[in-house]
């Protein structure tokens, strides 16, 4: 009886660290802001897909790239952009992109391997706004956070953050957080808040 307690015990340790193993390798991640994977990415780029290569890595497709425009990039990153490609996973359950060959896409991001916790968009489905910012409107408000304020989470922001709901397509196609100078008290501070630009109040007065 003993051994056979024993042997389902070591069963049910291994089910169990199976399990763990399958949730930890499922895609997860948070969602951030266009300006935060902006700010927070070694690289933005918009390219266009060429291909998709036979030839595979550890399991990872492999897509031949050209590049349009470059709007950011560390020396790092301009290393291993000189190979014109990006690796990602086999599907989107491990985060992996199912790239359109022929379409552009912005691209922000920190190596050769991107996924879906990237900022990557079809550059036709951006709105005029995310256009602009990858192109240094963004940059403007890299030294304001940006809050996801999700289920009353997260919503008590400091004075230098601005507040962000998944459910706000204004603040997430149309906004850009952006410092301020204010002076109250004769106190002068710098606080950060959405750009109230012309775009994001037409959103703003009919969503």
């Amino acid at each position: 009886m003993e051994q056979r307690s024993l042997i389902l015990s070591i069963i049910a340790i291994s089910f169990t660290i199976l399990m763990f193993s399958t949730v930890t390798e499922a895609c997860s991640c948070y969602p951030s802001h266009p300006q935060t994977s902006y700010c927070n990415s070694e690289y933005v780029i918009v390219a266009r897909i060429l291909r998709k290569s036979n030839r595979r890595i550890n399991g990872h497709h492999i897509y031949k790239i050209d590049i349009v425009k470059t709007y950011k990039t560390t020396e790092k990153a301009q290393q291993y952009l000189k190979q014109s490609r990006l690796i990602t996973a086999p599907n989107d359950g491990l985060c992996g992109i199912n790239f359109k060959i022929g379409q552009l896409y912005a691209i922000a991001g920190n190596s050769q391997k991107v996924g879906l916790c990237q900022y990557i968009k079809e550059y036709s489905k951006m709105s005029q706004v995310e256009k602009r910012g990858i192109a240094g409107a963004y940059k403007k408000g890299c030294g304001c956070e940006i809050n996801l304020c999700m289920n009353n989470r997260g919503c008590d922001s400091p004075h230098t953050a601005c507040e962000w709901s998944l459910y706000n397509n204004c603040e997430t196609d149309f906004g850009i957080c952006v410092p301020v100078r204010s002076s109250r008290k004769s106190i002068t501070q710098t606080k950060c808040q959405w750009r109230r630009s012309p775009l994001y109040q037409q959103c703003i007065n009919d969503p």
